[in-house]
């Protein structure tokens, strides 16, 4: 009799346990407090619409709020422990605007430095360092508002233009 008992008890004990679990887990779920938020600031949208026309006309295409870790991985050859470590340097950053081409390459990243820049120049400065290890080059902005598309699109031309080509430009003498 015990035996007939438990064979009907421990499923609906297990019915039971299964029940509470996912309660809980939907009750954490909703729990959590969290709100949308607007992908980009005031400026930031501004500066957005002017660097979305100056990158047309570049054929690039500009991607908003781009997470390091979607653009950057770390090197092989390490062992488990030491790439999560890597990782976990830069996978939390996020990367004002980067600029890809056709083949959703990243040709460019482009930082828009407003006031919260000011006495944070070591910080961009290793974060740039890292962003060019993993050969990603990086264009500071430092006044969004008064730059303008024809602007950007020269800024953007000459910073992914390689070195050898603005040495050589440079070198030439003006035509009067």
């Amino acid at each position: 009799m015990h035996g007939h008992l438990y064979q009907i008890a421990l499923p609906i004990l297990g019915l039971m346990a299964v029940i509470l679990i996912l309660g809980l887990a939907n009750a954490q779920v909703g729990a959590i407090p969290v709100k949308a938020k607007k992908l980009l600031t005031g400026p930031e949208l501004s500066f957005f619409a002017k660097l979305m026309d100056a990158a047309h006309g570049l054929n690039l295409y500009v991607c908003p709020q781009v997470s390091m870790g979607a653009i950057m991985q770390p090197i092989g050859g390490l062992d488990a422990r030491t790439k999560v470590s890597v990782r976990n340097r830069f996978s939390s950053k996020i990367v004002d605007f980067a600029l890809i081409n056709e083949q959703a390459n990243v040709v460019l990243l482009i930082e828009l430095d407003d006031r919260s820049h000011i006495g944070r120049e070591d910080h961009d400065r290793r974060r740039d360092q890292m962003t060019a290890a993993a050969g990603l080059k990086t264009l500071r902005i430092r006044d969004g508002k008064t730059t303008t598309s024809d602007d950007l699109a020269h800024l953007i031309r000459e910073a992914v233009r390689p070195p050898e080509a603005r040495q050589t430009q440079m070198r030439q003498p003006a035509v009067a």
